[in-house]
């Protein structure tokens, strides 16, 4: 997703979900389906739509069923500082036992994605990764 990002500099903050995320599901009737992209879609929609769909496991199927490995995955996008273009790039998932909690602690990595979705705090696993978008200025 960093890579997409960068690669559609002018739109980064289009790419901003906070806590809601992308998991790469929808509610139909209560059942959760993988969601279906749009080629047709601006490439901020399809960006988020394929990386959900990639958290959701659809590259990966046994079965005829979607594998993911990250039990529950959810991404996250927060801008951290619009003045310095600095985001955060989050993943949270269910760990397959309790472990350390997510630390608040950070200033720069908002915590927040994916809690409450696991059970305990300490069954939720986050990874978070910075991304500063240059200002490119243009040639003279």
């Amino acid at each position: 997703m960093v890579a997409r990002i960068e690669a559609n500099r002018a739109n980064v903050a289009t790419y901003v979900t906070g806590d809601a995320g992308i998991t790469g599901y929808v509610d139909v009737g209560g059942v959760p389906t993988l969601i279906s992209c749009d080629p047709a879609a601006p490439l901020v929609e399809r960006d988020r739509c394929e990386w959900g769909q990639k958290l959701a496991g659809a590259d990966e199927r046994i079965e005829a069923r979607n594998a993911s490995m990250l039990v529950g995955a959810i991404g996250c996008i927060y801008e951290i500082d619009a003045f310095n273009r600095v985001y955060a790039v989050s993943v949270a998932w269910q760990g397959a036992g309790e472990g350390a909690t997510p630390s608040a602690d950070l200033a720069y990595a908002p915590a927040g994605c994916g809690r409450d979705l696991y059970g305990t705090e300490a069954q939720r696993r986050l990874m978070t990764t910075l991304l500063r978008i240059g200002t490119l200025n243009p040639a003279p």
